[in-house]
């Protein structure tokens, strides 16, 4: 799909290889769920399960060339996520904490 895409004159950006395991990560497992373009404008949202916290780490080289070329880059603040404000009767739940 990249190769085509490049062929139709389109840049592909590739997030570069991040050992998930040094963030208490199990991988990058989809960066649409916490980058969310819309036009010049990047929104990053905080993950709700710690391991995904890092994820965008992968995405850094794309980022700071984003925000270079004109991108407006905005994070929201992250969350401490601890077990205690996940857990309900044992079990890891979402909480508005």
């Amino acid at each position: 799909l990249a190769e085509t895409l490049t062929n139709l004159g389109i840049e592909v950006h590739r997030p570069i290889e991040f050992d998930f395991a040094r963030s208490n990560g199990q991988y990058g497992y989809c960066p649409r769920d916490n980058l969310l373009v819309l036009g010049d404008r990047v929104i990053e949202a905080p993950m709700h399960i710690l391991s995904r916290q890092h994820e965008t780490v992968a995405f850094t080289r794309i980022k700071r060339e984003a925000i270079k070329d004109g991108a407006r880059w905005i994070a929201a603040p992250t969350p401490s996520l601890q077990l205690s404000e996940n857990t309900v009767d044992g079990k890891f739940k979402l909480n508005n904490v």
